[in-house]
């Protein structure tokens, strides 16, 4: 599965590799658990699944086709209006 963050996760995330080793490996393992077979339903490809790194941050993705987007991986998820009907908290 491919994997592909958006700015705004791209920076978060390259932040977090300058700053906090644990964090980093949490989502790196969170993004592997996605990846393996059973981390992630079967489902509409326009749903947002948001996880919990730890108590302040989170982990927002959703798949499309064979592609994990990565949406947010810094502070709370607060997605447009219109997607937070869509929102599977894990």
């Amino acid at each position: 599965m491919k994997k592909c963050f958006n700015d705004r996760s791209w920076k978060d995330y390259t932040k977090w590799t300058e700053t906090d080793e644990v964090i980093t490996g949490k989502i790196n393992s969170m993004i592997k658990s996605v990846e393996a077979e059973g981390g992630i339903p079967d489902g509409p490809e326009d749903v947002i699944y948001v996880q919990s790194i730890d108590e302040i941050n989170q982990l927002a993705f959703r798949k499309k086709e064979d592609i994990l987007e990565i949406l947010s991986c810094r502070g709370q998820f607060h997605p447009e209006k219109e997607e937070q009907k869509k929102i599977v908290k894990k």
